[in-house]
């Protein structure tokens, strides 16, 4: 179904922040493989793209790392402590010989452009994910950009929406629009 010209409805989506406390399905899977001790922490909320978007690089190079699930709506101190805005994902990246002290990264697209430099031994971590030539490394970030600024907020206007039945014709509008 093709919307054309839909109109914001008055009242926005309300967010469902009632969320399971642990990762379901192959999320609880792959949060399972990572829950030991590791230097390098990555803090996340399953549901969330952005962290997916974290975790499909981490899978993709093969990364030892430690997962961390996070109630973004729900901020514990700890976590504020390392990541005071308490966006996730959240990398927390060891800095000392023993790996205790931490900095932290933030924002998918720097962790996974990060990740992908730091551990960018072909023969250990397979290959690189974003091209080292300029002009087509510039390509890919172009795409990044679409997708994280048209169709994950399409998508969420989608999957968020209230049974109000007046914004779900606006949400599919927004998301077939950036497909």
């Amino acid at each position: 179904m093709q919307f054309t010209n839909y109109s914001r409805p008055t009242t926005m989506a309300s967010v469902d922040t009632s969320l399971p406390p642990e990762p379901t399905g192959a999320a609880a899977d792959f949060a399972a493989l990572h829950s030991e001790e590791h230097p390098l922490k990555l803090y996340g909320g399953w549901f969330c793209p952005f962290v997916q978007r974290s975790w499909i690089t981490i899978h993709e190079k093969k990364i030892p790392h430690q997962y961390v699930e996070i109630n973004p709506y729900k901020k514990e101190p700890h976590f504020l402590a390392l990541n005071p805005r308490g966006l996730v994902p959240t990398l927390a990246v060891p800095f000392d010989a023993q790996g205790k002290e931490q900095k932290a990264l933030f924002e998918s697209n720097i962790i996974c452009e990060y990740l992908d430099e730091a551990f960018a031994d072909d023969s250990k971590y397979g290959p690189r994910l974003l091209p080292t030539e300029p002009y087509e490394k510039a390509r890919c970030r172009i795409w990044i950009d679409h997708i994280s600024t048209r169709i994950i907020p399409a998508w969420y206007k989608l999957m968020q929406h209230t049974p109000d039945q007046a914004f779900y014709p606006y949400s599919i509008f927004h998301m077939e629009r950036f497909l």
